[in-house]
C-alpha cells in the first residue's frame, strides 16, 4: 500500500470530524488539525474510526498531541502501526 492512498484514505475519514474544511476544499498534509476543528471527543471516534479502516490498533503510547498533531503525524503513525 503507498502513502498516497493511505493519505487519501485518511482525508477521506478526517474530513468528517473537520468542521473548519469546507466540501472539496483540500486539506494540507501540514495542516494542524487542532486549526481545522478536531478536539479531544471528536478525536477519540476519529481513533476508532481509523482503527476500524486501516486494521490497526493504537497503542496509549500513540495517542498523543504529538500524533494527532497534522494529517502527515497522523499517517506516520498509521504508517508505523501498519508496518508491524
Amino acid at each position: 500500500m503507498n502513502e498516497l492512498c493511505t493519505c487519501d484514505r485518511l482525508v477521506g475519514i478526517l474530513r468528517e470530524y473537520l468542521p473548519r474544511v469546507g466540501e472539496g476544499e483540500d486539506v494540507e498534509p501540514s495542516a494542524k488539525l487542532a486549526d481545522l476543528g478536531l478536539d479531544s471527543m471528536n478525536a477519540i471516534n476519529l481513533m476508532l474510526d481509523i482503527e476500524g479502516e486501516f486494521d490497526v490498533d493504537f497503542p496509549d503510547s500513540l495517542l498523543t498531541v504529538e500524533v494527532f498533531h497534522s494529517v502527515a503525524t497522523l499517517e506516520q503513525a498509521i504508517l508505523q502501526l501498519m508496518s508491524g
